[in-house]
């Protein structure tokens, strides 16, 4: 079953240089990790297989506690280098055929869209499946699928891997994980995303999250991505 083969790993911390402590803003009554542990639940992913990826820093202690209260693992790891957080605990995700990276700044990420995704390229054993280098969907939305196998393959050939800043740089080209990467178009016209961008960058960002939520507007691009064909 697709559900099971799939770890969704939140990075998420509170020292964010633009916004510091963005993790704990309430946003319309939830902060963002409330936001996707409920998207994720309504989707019918289990508890167990979602996991808070943050660093050690003692400011990140409540956040990580919170996820245990709401059932979800927790992955600590190093401030500066998250996809190291990975790494350490590689022994809490190597049983899984995929992971998924999801950016903690995304309350609107869309669990079903990736499922979608996964279902659709599966077949085609990819070693990522990914809408980051085409980026046709706007922040917020951006999907990151990895191979648990691919990736392990990646970091023995090139160790570089365990320090990068941005998970999506290991899917460059040039790099080992790149050359079986399925980059994701559709066939479906996209124009229902009114906004470039759907992420908590900066404290003004909540006023346009929560005023998307109250209109409607959030609700309207989930339901709209329900019906996007992959080409």
């Amino acid at each position: 079953m697709l559900l099971d083969e799939i770890a969704w790993l939140v990075f998420i911390r509170a020292g964010s240089s633009r916004f510091p402590m963005k993790c704990y803003e309430p946003i319309c009554g939830m902060n963002i990790l409330e936001f996707l542990s409920s998207r994720s639940k309504s989707v019918g992913i289990r508890e167990k297989d979602l996991y808070v990826c943050t660093s050690k820093n003692e400011e990140n202690i409540e956040i990580a506690r919170q996820a245990v209260g709401l059932g979800h693992g927790v992955l600590l790891g190093p401030e500066e280098y998250p996809v190291g957080r990975v790494i350490e605990n590689w022994e809490q995700i190597e049983r899984y055929r995929y992971f998924v990276r999801i950016c903690g700044d995304s309350p609107f990420y869309s669990f079903k869209t990736v499922l979608n995704a996964v279902s659709t390229y599966s077949h085609m054993n990819p070693d990522a499946i990914t809408n980051t280098r085409r980026r046709i969907f706007p922040a917020g939305f951006s999907i990151e699928v990895y191979s648990t196998k691919a990736f392990a393959k990646a970091l023995v050939n090139d160790h570089r891997i365990a320090h990068e800043e941005h998970m999506c740089n290991i899917l460059s080209p040039h790099r080992v994980l790149g050359t079986n990467t399925i980059d994701i178009f559709t066939e479906t016209d996209l124009s229902f995303f009114a906004f470039s961008r759907y992420t908590v960058d900066f404290k003004d960002d909540i006023k346009h999250i929560e005023d998307c939520i109250k209109n409607g507007h959030a609700q309207e691009c989930e339901a709209r991505l329900e019906g996007v064909k992959y080409a």
